[in-house]
């Protein structure tokens, strides 16, 4: 009897344990974007929405997954999770591009202020002297800011990584800090936008080189999914649904790139 009765446990927990993983993703995606606003639990409601919109089109495929705007965690996402697609930034791909040896570009992301799949950055400050310094919200190396920004840059300009860069420009403004800065288009559109007489005394000194958008990338070889998903995307800005998880995510849409 005793025998008969861990037969039927085994069965069961074969069973249940099939099921769990039936209904379980089968891959995980990562959104990477060091220095932007908002934490990993702070987006993931978010998040959770876009996986049930995409995986309804995507069956029997599966996706999951969390975005990361540290460095460190989206690494350490990356070598523990295995994703295999990501919506990375232009930065962290080319900052980072020995994770990425055999990625592939399958979308290119719209956002709200590049209407296109490039964008500009904004180097501002009181003047044209750089020689201070440079901040920026996005962790730059000064390597990656004069091979694919600011080419004019002097070789011994330094850049800074700052968490606050609202708070930074003021003090750039007023006269406390001696430095430059460099913003995100997003950045750069809400300092335009800003009435303040501090904000007003910030001089716009030149855009960037035209640098690629953040791209959806297949971080394997090969998935199952990946043409579903490429249209699924595609499609995401013709429904209502789609558009406003769209615009949760900041984003107008996709392109191919």
């Amino acid at each position: 009897m005793k025998i008969k009765q861990t037969a039927w446990t085994i069965l069961f927990l074969c069973i249940l344990t099939f099921s769990i993983h039936a209904h379980a993703a089968d891959a995980n995606m990562i959104f990477w974007y060091p220095g932007e606003a908002g934490s990993t639990t702070e987006a993931q409601p978010v998040l959770d929405i876009f996986f049930e919109y995409v995986n309804k089109r995507i069956a029997p495929a599966k996706l999951e997954g969390n975005y990361f705007n540290s460095v460190e965690s989206g690494i350490k996402f990356i070598k523990s999770k295995k994703p295999i697609l990501g919506i990375i930034s232009y930065s962290a791909y080319v900052q980072n591009k020995d994770l990425f040896n055999n990625a592939k570009a399958l979308l290119a992301t719209i956002t709200n202020n590049s209407g296109g799949k490039t964008e500009r950055y904004s180097l501002v400050g009181m003047g044209t002297d750089c020689s201070a310094g440079i901040i920026s919200s996005e962790p730059f190396s000064i390597e990656f800011t004069r091979n694919n920004l600011f080419p004019q840059l002097p070789a011994d300009t330094t850049t800074k990584h700052v968490d606050q860069i609202i708070f930074e420009l003021r003090k750039i403004s007023e006269g406390t800090a001696n430095s430059c800065a460099i913003l995100t288009p997003t950045e750069a559109a809400t300092l335009k936008r800003m009435s303040s007489p501090w904000a007003k005394k910030i001089k716009f000194i030149s855009e960037s080189e035209a640098v690629p958008t953040a791209r959806l990338l297949l971080l394997s070889q090969s998935w199952d999914g990946t043409e579903k998903i490429k249209n699924t995307l595609i499609a995401m800005d013709k429904d209502e649904e789609g558009r406003e998880i769209l615009s949760e995510l900041r984003l107008k849409g996709f392109i191919n790139p």
